[in-house]
């Protein structure tokens, strides 16, 4: 059959094969391989930032030891005159989350010595009750100013909380 075929209809074939052949190698194996080699440099480059991390935090490590040491070696001495807000907070934020309630606002003000802090929380009744307990750890140290509850949205409570530390010897016992 090829033999009965003009030469430019031989050459119209080799070239129509050609360009099937070049199609064939672009779509099956120049697109794929380019692709994977473009995954390849992504993945190279994010290693590449994670060993500069992990470089830095290496040259860095004998300062923070360093560090570390020198802070190891002070002695803190607690002030149990001098309210700690931030522990404080800290805790009932814990204390929130572990009753899953939500600790809306938080504000404490100072006045000479003397801390005043109004607080928001809403939660279930039971929830709001097993704070009320952990609060009462505080009893103390705290004056309960005010305490008020109203229903909020979703069947949860309002709690409005406001508590009264005063700095000095008058502190801990009844305060009537």
């Amino acid at each position: 059959m090829w033999e009965r075929l003009s030469q430019r209809e031989r050459t119209l074939i080799v070239i129509f094969l050609f360009i099937l052949l070049l199609t064939a190698y672009y779509f099956y194996i120049y697109l794929p391989l380019n692709e994977e080699l473009g995954l390849l440099r992504q993945k190279k480059m994010i290693k590449e930032q994670e060993l500069n991390s992990v470089t830095d935090i290496i040259r860095r490590l004998p300062a923070a030891k360093e560090e570390y040491n020198q802070l190891q070696a002070i002695e803190i001495i607690p002030d149990n005159d001098i309210f700690d807000i931030e522990r404080f907070l800290k805790e009932l934020a814990d204390n929130t989350m572990q009753n899953r309630l939500t600790l809306k606002s938080f504000i404490p003000y100072r006045s000479g010595g003397n801390y005043n802090l109004n607080f928001v929380i809403i939660g279930v009744y039971s929830d709001l009750l097993s704070l009320l307990d952990w609060l009462e750890n505080y009893q103390f140290i705290f004056q309960f100013k005010e305490l008020s509850l109203r229903s909020a949205f979703n069947g949860e409570i309002e709690m409005n909380v406001k508590l009264l530390y005063e700095r000095g010897e008058e502190n801990g016992g009844d305060r009537s």
